[in-house]
């Protein structure tokens, strides 16, 4: 298995623990509201309630957010050599190694650490298309491309 290949069962592997936790919680939050609405203690309990209703409504959107991430990830074929930068690049650079694909943040492979960056966040869009040995400034930091995989 390449170096590109376990960075993005990595990556997948993040994220479907980050769903998981999400869903674990919005379950215990359903129960939770299920319990709360056995209660009849008045102003306590409608704040109670309403409490539990914008806490749900936060983890489904963090939710819709991962499984829409998770979506795109998939999407990409980490066996598939790249020669310029685009999504599914692995690029590595004088400053970090940067996965294009979703931002994640950061994991670490074999002491390296690996950047999940969106192809359309700033840095992304700036890279895009550039090949080994292009020079990017971005935030002050000096990227060269020393490999594109």
């Amino acid at each position: 298995m390449s170096f590109k290949e376990k960075v993005h069962i990595s990556f997948m592997s993040l994220l479907d623990e980050k769903i998981k936790f999400l869903k674990t919680n919005l379950a215990d939050l359903f129960e939770s509201g299920k319990n709360e609405t056995k209660s009849t203690a008045g102003d306590k309990h409608e704040t109670a309630l309403a409490m539990l209703q914008i806490e749900q409504e936060n983890l489904r959107r963090q939710l819709a957010t991962l499984l829409e991430q998770r979506s795109l990830l998939a999407l990409l074929d980490p066996s598939i050599v790249q020669t310029w930068v685009r999504p599914g690049s692995l690029v590595f650079t004088t400053h970090a190694i940067l996965y294009i694909s979703t931002s994640l943040g950061k994991l670490t492979f074999d002491d390296r650490v690996v950047i999940s960056v969106s192809p359309n966040s700033p840095l992304g869009q700036l890279l895009r298309n550039f090949k080994i040995n292009d020079t990017a400034t971005f935030n002050n930091v000096v990227y060269t491309i020393t490999d594109v995989c």
